[in-house]
């Protein structure tokens, strides 16, 4: 296991309580890779074979990491790489807009 401050291994303990194990032993995993593909550009057929994330049209989960940075796929903007969490945001502002309509809406989480 990662070695953790004693103060913060006491901390998750106090505020997770019994989660704090798992919470530990997910710090041992590796974070899977995820990839949003864009949705006029990816018309390659880039990535079929990797499994769909349930909740993103464009989401995918890769069985490995790739060296992004070799991919001329990647510089020519086919697919941005991005956490599964993030792509939670496209269903709940689908099902918002879906029953409001004349929101401002400011996304203080945009890369610069």
């Amino acid at each position: 296991m990662n070695k953790f401050p004693d103060a913060f291994i006491k901390s998750i303990e106090n505020n997770l309580k019994e989660e704090a194990i798992s919470f530990f032993e997910s710090q041992e995993n590796t974070s899977p890779v995820s990839l949003r593909l864009h949705p006029i550009k990816h018309q390659l057929g880039l990535f079929n074979e990797e499994e769909k994330i349930p909740w993103c049209n464009q989401g995918k989960y890769l069985r490995e990491r790739p060296n992004f940075s070799h991919d001329p796929f990647f510089h020519a903007g086919l697919y941005y790489v991005q956490e599964a969490g993030s792509m939670l945001l496209e269903p709940l502002l689908t099902s918002i807009l879906e029953k409001k309509r004349n929101l401002r809406v400011l996304d203080l989480c945009a890369a610069p």
